[in-house]
This record gives C-alpha cells, structure tokens and sequence, in this order.
C-alpha cells in the first residue's frame, strides 16, 4: 500500500485525540504569531522596547521639556518678518481666491492659450503695458511666430507722438558638432522725450564733470533721444551650464534737448556745451564676446543654483565719431533654497565699466554703463553715471501659486571714477515688494512697489519684462 494512502488510512495517536490536536495547534500557531508581532519593531538586542516596560514618568531622568526642533526658532523669526508683505499678498488676491477656488489651473492655462495663440499654436500675440511713475503710459503689441528651430517677434510700443519705439527679432537655432547653436538679427527704432540726466560721478551737484549752471532749474535734466540699432549675435551652448556669445551691433544716436518748454530741459540746468555726447549725431560699432555659466535646473527661474556672465567688448566710433571705448563687465547671482526647494534668497552682484581708449576724447555722458536692473528708479533715469558701476541686491523669492511668485527685494547703486572710488555715499538705494506671473522659463508680467532714496516707486509690466539684459538693452 503506498505510504500515502496509510497516512490517510491510519492518524497517527496524537491527531486521534482532541486534547493532543488542540495542544498541537497551539504548538504550531504561536511561533508564528510572536515572529508576526516581532516583524515591526526592532531587534530587542539592539534596541530597548520602552513600551513593553511600565516606567514612572517621574523616576527618567533627562528629560525638562518637550522636544523642539533647532529650525524651529528660525522660522519663528522669518514667521515674523513675513507677516506684512504675506497680508498684503493675503489682500491682493483675496477676490481671485473666491473666484479660483471652483476653476481647475489647467482649464486656465489652456484657456489663457486659446486666446494667445492662432494657427496651430505657431502664431501668437501678447498685450504690452508699461506703467512708470512720472512717465506717460506705453501701449503695444507683441506678436511672436515659433516653428521648430525658428522664431520671430515683433514688439510695438506707443505712449505720445514723443514716445514711441518698434522692435523687430528673427532667430534660427542648429546643430553642429554635437553642440547647439543660435544665430539671432534684431533691429531697432524708438524715440523718447523724457530721459533725465542728472550729471556725472557720485555726487553730481559737486562734481565739476558735471557742468551744471550757476543757478540750476532743478537737479537733472530732460532729453530726447532717437535711437536706432542693427544686432546680430550668434550663441553656442557647449554644455548644459556653458553658453558662449559673439555680438556686434551699429547703433545710431542723436541727443537734442525737448520741443516743449519746461524749465528742467537740459539747457536749462547744464552747460550743453561742454557736455560730451550732446547735439551729435553719435554712431559707434560694438564688437563683444561674452559667457555665461547658468547651473540651474533646466534654467528654470525658481530653482536654486549660481548664476554667472561676464563680457568684454570695443566699441569704435563711425563716420564723424572718433570715439574708441573698451567696455567690460560680470553679473553674478547665486540663488539659495531656505526652507524648501523653491523659496530661494538671491544675491546679486553687477558690475560694469568703460574706458576711453583715446586718452583725449572724454566719454559721451550717453555711454555710461546703465543700470536697468535698478528697481528704484524709470530706467530712464541716468540717475548715477561714471566710468565704474556696481549694483547690489539682496532678495528673497518664494511662490504664490504655480504661475504667480513674490519677491522682497533691497537693491543699491554705486559709481565712481576708478574702482577704489566706488562708495555707499550718496549712493541710491530701494526696498520693496514685487509681483510676477511667469512660466517655468521667463516672467511677462511684474509689478513692482518700492521707497528709497528716490522715493516712492510704483512700476507695471506686461510683455515679456527681463531682470536681466545686456547691452543693447542700454537705452
């Protein structure tokens, strides 16, 4: 008989009993059901159970008070500091909450989408608004075109028949030795009526480069210019941190002073005459190279990483100008995560300078470096201009929704004539609060809020703004 069968034929004594098979199901059952409890806790050899130990609270020693974690105070302290500009942020939005709360993002974003862009999402167009204090509104239109490699913009602007400017773009992106490259022409025209100039050095009513009249109208002056500018740059990006430029561009630029009788026009606070760069027709031809090393995640605007540009570039006069300048100059910003990943403090550091390189021929006051990242003052405004220039920033970035982010922001401007005359005297300053709307990539609206030595500043932008620029963005 197979033994299987006698097994099932014939149990064995201990299975004939009850009292045998309960006492082996017990036998049986509680090894398992201790390593099923022992499974989640650790190994008693290396860690006490503490709660298998009936322990009087009062007899452990050690403990004072309840834990707390070290970044605890930390946070109280930026907890406190946040309050009013997180109301205002609270008071803002508000009345957009109520509304978005029943609306998905996503229907947004594609909705937003819908209006702005035609014909099979290659065309598009964008408002323009700008919104200064003490300056006219501007109007205008942007409409772009972007197919695989290729992209154009044009961009109008209108405020009065004094202010106005046009702005053309055409860019083609390719591929050569395993390396992606960028070939950009752009072209230019605008004319404005309401720069100020408001003299030269650090302290422009004493120094005597400055050329003010004995009895000045009022600390600057007004001045049209009509600019137009031809660019081309070519870029390559060898890595993903490292790209590489080579710019040139003509530009053509002519300074009078206003049709309109105002007592600030520059006449009637400078010594026009002896100011270098006024009622000439100033054309010059400007050669560049520069870098930049960008180690932000996929280089998007609210990741933290370090960003750095410099440049060096010749910049030489044509036809009647006989004006040779050197212009160099580094931008370093380093974007710092606190707390979390996308709540970022950003120091910034921008510094630039230019040289006469013909020792007799003094600089034109209309090619100073400019600040245009300055968030205290119109960029209109040359509000400092000397051969040296460094703008500093302090900044702390945190998002308010996926397409909306805050910013509280100190910026200060100094100049001089060499680079150990640089100094914090008298030099301007501002702190405030900024609002943008951006993608992943880019901002296109900002508003801005700020006070400081040039008072109070009120600043609104839609259109595709740019904290950074270079320098055919020097109007």
């Amino acid at each position: 008989m197979p033994l299987f069968a006698a097994i099932q034929t014939r149990k064995p004594f201990f299975l004939r009993c009850r009292g045998f098979r309960f006492l082996f199901f017990l036998w049986i059952c509680i090894p398992f059901a201790s390593l099923h409890s022992q499974s989640g806790r650790p190994d008693s050899s290396n860690t006490a159970d503490t709660l298998a130990i009936i322990n009087d609270y009062y007899s452990v020693r050690g403990i004072e008070q309840d834990e707390r974690r070290p970044v605890n105070r930390v946070r109280r302290v930026l907890h406190t500091a946040f309050y009013p500009p997180r109301k205002l942020v609270d008071i803002l939005l508000t009345t957009a909450g109520f509304s978005a709360i029943l609306i998905d993002e996503k229907k947004v974003v594609q909705k937003f989408e819908d209006v702005f862009y035609l014909y099979r999402r290659e065309l598009g167009w964008f408002p323009v608004f700008n919104f200064v204090t003490g300056t006219p509104k501007g109007y205008g239109i942007s409409l772009f075109y972007h197919k695989n490699y290729t992209s154009a913009l044009i961009k109008t602007g209108y405020a009065d028949e004094e202010i106005w400017g046009l702005k053309a773009k055409l860019s083609y992106t390719f591929f050569r030795r395993n390396y992606v490259w960028q070939s950009k022409v752009e072209l230019r025209l605008d004319n404005d009526d309401d720069f100020r100039f408001y003299g030269i050095g650090s302290q422009p009513l004493r120094d005597p480069r400055s050329r003010f009249l004995e009895n000045p109208a009022a600390r600057f002056g007004f001045y049209q210019q009509r600019r137009f500018l031809v660019k081309y740059s070519l870029g390559v990006r060898t890595s993903p941190d490292w790209e590489f430029f080579l710019t040139t561009f003509y530009r053509k630029r002519s300074i009078r002073s206003p049709d309109d009788p105002d007592p600030r026009n520059l006449v009637n606070v400078f010594q026009v005459e002896q100011i270098p760069g006024f009622r000439i027709d100033a054309q010059h031809w400007y050669n560049e190279l520069s870098f930049r090393y960008d180690n932000r995640e996929l280089l998007k605007i609210s990741s933290p990483g370090l960003r750095v540009e410099g440049y060096t570039g010749v910049s030489i006069g044509v036809k009647n100008d006989n004006s040779r300048l050197f212009r160099a100059g580094g931008d370093i910003s380093a974007f710092i995560p606190v707390l979390r990943h996308n709540r970022l403090i950003v120091a910034r550091l921008n510094f630039n300078m230019v040289e006469s390189l013909e020792a007799s021929r003094p600089i034109p006051f209309t090619e100073y470096p400019r600040q245009s990242s300055f968030r205290g003052a119109n960029r209109k405004k040359l509000l400092r201009s000397d051969n040296y220039s460094l703008l500093s920033s302090l900044e702390y970035r945190w998002p308010l929704t996926y397409h909306l982010s805050g910013h509280l922001f100190v910026d200060s401007w100094i100049v001089g004539k060499t680079p150990r005359l640089l100094t914090i005297h008298n030099s301007p300053w501002a702190a405030g609060f900024s609002i943008e709307v951006h993608n992943q990539y880019s901002e296109f609206v900002r508003l801005t809020v700020s006070g400081g030595s040039e008072g109070l500043f009120l600043r609104g932008v839609v259109g595709f703004s740019k904290l950074y620029r270079d320098r055919a963005d020097w109007r």
